[in-house]
């Protein structure tokens, strides 16, 4: 069973963004978000989650398309 199928598109573009989100958010230089930002290990993490949940994604939507 996918991935998509056990949680579902939306949940899924949700998990996507919340994870962009918090990446843009590490890796920006704006000092009002300074006190939200992560180290080095955790920031790599979620970028190494990332990349494999957006390319099954949107090998998913290829498929369905």
């Amino acid at each position: 069973m996918r991935l998509n199928d056990k949680i579902g598109n939306r949940y899924y573009l949700i998990i996507i963004s919340f994870l962009i989100l918090i990446n843009l958010i590490n890796y920006s230089n704006i000092k009002s978000f300074e006190f939200l930002r992560m180290n080095d290990f955790f920031s790599g993490a979620f970028i190494g989650i990332l990349i494999p949940l957006a390319f099954v994604g949107m090998l998913n939507y290829i498929k369905t398309k």
